[in-house]
């Protein structure tokens, strides 16, 4: 079955941010991928959590001698 794509409001709200933060994302070339229709841009869901997924840290503990 096909995914519907998402609005940009439903992406950002499915990411956390607000819309005006992926408009600005896409101009600088950053984000998930999205597809344009026009003057419209709409984002898959599973392209959504792959780039959710790739912008996870690892945290690294630090030592007592790093942290001096």
């Amino acid at each position: 079955m096909t995914e519907i794509p998402k609005t940009q409001e439903e992406a950002a709200r499915i990411i956390g941010v607000k819309p005006t933060t992926l408009s600005m994302w896409r101009h600088k070339g950053k984000g998930p991928i999205y597809i344009k229709v026009g003057r419209s841009c709409f984002y898959r869901e599973s392209d959504i959590e792959r780039w959710l997924d790739a912008q996870a840290v690892i945290p690294i503990p630090k030592t007592e001698q790093s942290a001096a």
